[in-house]
């Protein structure tokens, strides 16, 4: 294994300066140019993608001018998710909230009125499903707001002492000596775990459990086909066999409504505890650990940015993706790079790098999941002002989309965003831009919807002892079909002998650099910053 030296980075700009001149020419790296274009075929359906695309409701798009993102804002961009290729979006909370983030619910039966009414939700769900893409709601059942009328009913039965059928007194953590994050109520305590106004349900009530039944049928019913649930490790505070099976039973009542209900869980957490999960009905867990808030402590963003070697990496997830199926064969990873309770991945990753990240993360097993305005690197960190609400911000649509841009979704921090340089350039001025990063998106989930059993495959490494050439193998569950991924994440080209893991046979290329993969024999040469798929062995 070997790499062609001396090319730098300021080498690499200047080819692409020079990529423009046609397809004929050489560059000096011995590599054909490409066409300066991502070359992505619309033919490739999404409606079997399993890339997810999750989107902060009141910050994506404004269709009536008030500032606040709604359901009809989503419906009028539903043309450009269905070419990004994803196959469902995760919307976080909808209903009726005294809060900017919607996580504190006052009724799961609710819509948000600043997003629109039920009859705007049933019709945004319809015209996404005209486009191949499911909906997912964030389902909030480890606490409600205390403005939630279980939670008023509850105090009042407590306080009275009534324990009757209908009573619920049991249906949250009361007592009367108080405690770690108890909070006063009138004479007595009640159990939040995440602050005063998100009081925790009592998953040990059962007619908690059977209310949670009636608000997912509730859902369904809505042409809901998935959920997204909230703070699993904390159901039974941090009781994992008391929250596998609370999940088990959420998972039974919710697939005998519709067989084909899906789940991803949150579980803030890496190691064993995380693994252990995936023992449960759920269909995955979000792999926070190889995420961008655990960067520095696993070498996947490290391994993009090359200062960790390609093969640790795939080392990892190899036995990661191991452990997961032989929890659950039929259970799958979620992968992403930030979310809204994390910095957007811009502070780590820009340019070449962000794209490359991008072309791993869109190529590994399980549901990949892209947090709305990553593909156009919007900007967002928790930073000095200590508010999720910056990890938040508006999407920018572009000249010409001007009114369909958000407020700040919180006016505690208009001040701060006043200031605050967002991107130049929105989605729709970027679509126009052959190599722009979110034309990148649509060729990465392109080439990923074309080969559908990604999802569920089987992840072997494949060692080539170079640091910034990452290499995996992807095998479907019946062995009959397999392809060989890999990813550059130098400014050099990478010379490698594909020999003994492929046939040569180069089925897809993702040429960030403009310049067109070579085999010469066995010898593979990838250009700078790009990945190609590869038949396998």
């Amino acid at each position: 294994m070997k790499k062609t030296k001396n090319i730098s980075l300021v080498s690499l700009s200047l080819l692409g300066l020079v990529s423009c001149q046609g397809t004929s020419s050489i560059s000096p790296l011995g590599l054909e140019y490409d066409n300066g274009t991502y070359n992505i075929d619309t033919s490739i359906s999404n409606k079997s993608s399993s890339a997810h695309y999750q989107i902060f409701v009141r910050s994506f798009c404004d269709s009536n001018n008030d500032g606040i993102g709604d359901f009809n804002g989503i419906a009028s961009k539903a043309d450009y998710l269905s070419s990004l290729g994803i196959g469902a979006v995760w919307l976080t909370p909808i209903h009726k909230s005294h809060s900017y983030h919607g996580y504190d619910i006052d009724d799961y039966y609710s819509v948000n009125p600043d997003f629109g009414t039920m009859e705007d939700f049933v019709n945004m769900v319809n015209v996404l499903k005209g486009k191949g893409i499911d909906v997912m709601l964030d389902m909030v059942f480890n606490h409600s707001s205390t403005y939630n009328q279980y939670f008023i009913d509850s105090y009042n039965d407590y306080r009275l002492g009534k324990t009757g059928e209908n009573s619920k007194a049991n249906w949250y953590l009361w007592n009367e000596e108080g405690g770690s994050s108890y909070y006063k109520k009138g004479s007595f305590y009640y159990y939040a775990h995440f602050g005063s106004n998100m009081p925790d349900l009592n998953f040990d009530c059962d007619a908690v459990l059977d209310e949670f039944n009636k608000i997912m049928a509730f859902w369904l019913d809505k042409g809901v086909k998935g959920f997204r649930l909230d703070a699993v490790r904390y159901y039974q505070e941090e009781n994992v066999a008391k929250n596998i099976a609370a999940l088990n039973k959420i998972a039974d009542m919710a697939r005998a409504i519709d067989p084909n209900c899906y789940f991803v869980g949150e579980n803030w957490i890496g190691g064993n505890e995380y693994l252990s999960y995936y023992s449960s009905k759920i269909d995955s867990y979000f792999d926070f650990e190889q995420s961008i808030a655990y960067s520095n402590g696993t070498p996947f963003i490290p391994a993009v940015k090359g200062f960790a070697s390609g093969d640790s990496l795939t080392s990892v997830l190899e036995t990661k993706e191991k452990k997961i199926k032989e929890k659950n064969n039929k259970a799958y990873s979620s992968y992403f790079f930030a979310n809204h309770d994390t910095d957007r991945i811009s502070k780590s990753l820009t340019g070449e790098n962000m794209k490359v990240g991008a072309s791993l993360l869109y190529l590994l097993p399980g549901t990949p999941y892209c947090y709305y305005g990553e593909e156009i690197g919007l900007l967002g960190t928790k930073g000095k002002e200590s508010t999720d609400a910056m990890r938040r911000l508006p999407m920018i649509w572009g000249e010409g989309h001007e009114n369909e841009k958000t407020d700040c979704p919180d006016g505690s921090i208009s001040s701060i965003y006043s200031s605050f340089k967002q991107v130049e350039k929105g989605a729709c001025d970027l679509e126009k831009e052959p190599m722009s990063l979110v034309n990148h998106y649509k060729k990465v989930i392109s080439i990923r919807n074309k080969y559908p059993f990604i999802r569920d495959s089987i992840l072997t490494s494949v060692k080539t002892g170079v640091a910034n050439l990452i290499t995996y193998k992807l095998t479907s569950g019946d062995g009959k079909d397999s392809i060989i991924v890999m990813h550059n994440t130098s400014s050099e080209v990478m010379e490698a002998d594909v020999s003994s893991f492929s046939n040569g046979e180069i089925l897809d290329t993702i040429n960030t650099s403009n310049l067109k993969p070579k085999i010469e024999g066995t010898i593979l040469k990838l250009a700078p910053y790009s990945s190609i798929v590869l038949k396998g062995k």
